[in-house]
């Protein structure tokens, strides 16, 4: 037969698989014949547990067998695995079983000839719903690997269960189904299909006789607001998803459910780069978590808290708020959780200035990633440590860092974390003098972020930044034509968003190419009017900080080469506070500050050099910003 032939016949595999001599056995002659022969020989309870389990996608275990069959079947079904028509296998520290496909087609066939199909599968459903739903609250504390497992193992089978559960219409216990695995689908970065599965429930008409309690409902809305933000759906739709929730839990009006409060951190996380965000006071959402009583979701709700005051430019207080989370995650057993809250404790640290506890933080939450479930917690870890080691210089440990969280967010198929993370090590491969590989790098990463930058304005300026990359690497590479092209297209983007470290950033990249071409006057115009932005900036204090920060070393190196490279390595500590890379400067301002800053040392000396640098360090970032724009 052809290849064609073959894949047509595939559905009729006794037919197809057919061999032996005219004189042959008939057992021997066909497939068919040599599993129609062992199952003669077996007993009518063997012969209706074998039929019973062909129902079973992939590998069951003991429980699961128990549950289509009705009752006890282990003397049973340790004869048809001596018997060689059912195999085991070893699943984690319990044995586990499963029917080759041609036998189970065999005996999917004797169990539709039985008539048991649809009591059968009604069993298989009704268990793996069952065991969802007890694997579910393991994912939020120290048994979050075992729970994880349990449901990894299980899905294709759950696959199976929730696909009959759709076709025949039983509402209720799809949206249990899909209910209690969103949280696994989540943790596990099957995001896409998690999201097709809670949609097609979603969508299912209730009927008179099947129709789901709103309490299963609502936590599959959950479920579809959790996974549309991760796959940064827009921000609408999450809001949408989530609202029937929180109306749930408000006609309920009783103790509020892990997933509601969930839901509500979905509305309530905003954006801090776009000045979306809400007060920095407790969150609806954190309150309602300590009524929950659920050690994992408080500590996420904190940390929510904890953003909302970065956010609005409380840092120390942020801290403390981290602190606090920390120490309740830790109460919660889950590593997962302990990773988040070291993760942002990391990235608040760094954009303080204090990379050796950021650096160390962001270890131990790398540390704490890898024992835990939870792929994007690892994600975000990684690029934590992956940042904190490039601020600090090591661009080998940085690359490391950025180069798993690439390659994880790939295998979860999340554009704007591939996006990001190559966006990254384009940076580093700029600053190591891999032009070519650099340019390449931010083409990858606009190209990831363009895919779903309609849909955020936070990753649309991502993928701004990916191509003023671009740009960068054509002024390094001495294309200043091109560069200042870049950098004009990205100036007009900046003044449509109105957002203050934005216009900084695109002047900022002007005047570093005005430097480059040898036009001191207009470079410093540029920073000034970079400075005029950052300043005016009410939207994000953090970001606000770091624009200036970015623009004090433009200004700088203007300085140094009109001549003053004591002024100019003062205003250099003065930047100092605030560490780059960062998200409010062009990336290669790290690159050619360093450079400036190696020309005051050598112009100036050591002694020279160290007290300007004094000096500085006592100049405010706020007031040195002021006098560099009188």
């Amino acid at each position: 037969l052809t290849p064609r032939q073959i894949a047509d016949r595939l559905d009729d595999r006794f037919r197809l698989l057919t061999g032996g001599g005219r004189t042959a056995l008939p057992r021997q002659r066909t497939l068919e014949a040599a599993v129609s022969w062992s199952y003669d020989l077996l007993d009518d309870a063997e012969r209706a547990v074998f039929r019973r389990l062909a129902v079973f996608a992939g590998t069951f275990d003991l429980p699961a067998a128990e549950a289509v069959c009705d009752g006890d079947i282990l003397d049973v079904l340790g004869r048809l695995v001596d018997k060689s028509l059912v195999v085991t296998a070893l699943g984690g520290d319990r044995i586990r079983y499963r029917l080759l496909e041609t036998v189970r087609y065999y005996g999917w066939n004797k169990l539709l000839d039985a008539g048991e199909v649809e009591q059968t599968r009604a069993l298989h459903l009704r268990h793996f719903v069952d065991m969802a739903e007890a694997n579910l609250p393991g994912l939020f504390d120290a048994r979050e690997m075992r729970a994880t497992a349990a449901l990894s193992d299980e899905q294709p089978n759950v696959r199976t269960a929730l696909e009959w559960a759709i076709d025949r219409g039983d509402t209720q216990l799809a949206h249990q189904l899909a209910g209690a695995s969103w949280m696994y689908w989540s943790m596990r970065g099957a995001v896409a299909e998690g999201l097709t599965w809670v949609t097609r429930v979603l969508a299912m008409p209730d009927s008179a006789d099947a129709k789901a309690d709103p309490d299963s409902v609502a936590r599959t809305y959950a479920g579809h607001a959790h996974l549309a933000a991760i796959a940064a759906a827009p921000r609408a739709q999450v809001t949408a998803a989530a609202q029937p929730v929180i109306a749930r839990m408000r006609e309920r009006g009783d103790t509020p459910r892990w997933y509601e409060v969930w839901a509500m951190m979905m509305i309530e996380h905003g954006d801090e780069a776009t000045g979306d965000r809400t007060a920095p006071g407790p969150t609806d959402a954190m309150i309602a978590a300590r009524a929950c009583g659920n050690a994992t979701i408080i500590t996420n709700t904190v940390l929510v808290h904890g953003f909302n005051l970065v956010a609005n430019g409380l840092a120390q207080e942020a801290l403390g708020v981290f602190e606090e989370a920390l120490d309740t995650a830790k109460t919660s057993g889950s590593a997962a959780t302990i990773a988040y809250a070291l993760e942002s404790m990391a990235n608040l640290a760094a954009g303080n200035g204090d990379i050796g506890r950021a650096r160390t933080w962001a270890d131990e939450a790398v540390a704490a990633a890898r024992r835990c479930p939870n792929v994007f917690f690892l994600m975000f870890a990684l690029r934590a440590a992956g940042r904190c080691s490039h601020m600090s210089g090591d661009t080998n440990a940085a690359s490391i860092a950025f180069g798993e969280w690439l390659e994880l967010a790939r295998g979860a198929g999340i554009d704007h974390q591939m996006g990001e993370a190559r966006l990254n090590l384009a940076a580093i491969e700029m600053e190591l003098g891999r032009l070519d590989d650099a340019r390449q790098g931010f083409r990858d990463a606009r190209a990831a972020l363009a895919r779903v930058a309609a849909n955020r304005q936070d990753i649309m300026l991502l993928a701004a930044r990916a191509g003023q990359g671009i740009g960068e690497v054509d002024l390094l590479s001495g294309d200043y034509q091109h560069a200042g092209t870049v950098f004009a297209r990205g100036a007009a983007f900046a003044d449509t968003l109105g957002l203050g470290w934005v216009l900084a950033y695109t002047a900022n990249s002007l005047g570093w190419l005005a430097q480059a071409e040898g036009d001191y006057p207009a470079a410093r115009g540029h920073h000034q009017r970079a400075l005029a932005a950052a300043l005016d900036d009410d939207h994000s204090p953090r970001f606000r900080r770091a624009a200036l920060g970015g623009t004090l070393r433009g200004i700088a190196a203007v300085t140094l080469a009109e001549g003053d490279a004591t002024l100019a390595t003062r205003l250099s500590a003065a930047a100092a506070v605030v560490p780059e890379p960062n998200e409010a400067s062009p990336l290669f301002t790290k690159l050619l500050h360093a450079r400036a800053l190696r020309t005051c040392r050598d112009n100036l000396g050591e002694p020279s050099f160290a007290d300007a640098w004094a000096a500085g360090e006592r100049w405010l970032l706020e007031q040195a910003a002021a006098d560099a724009l009188a």
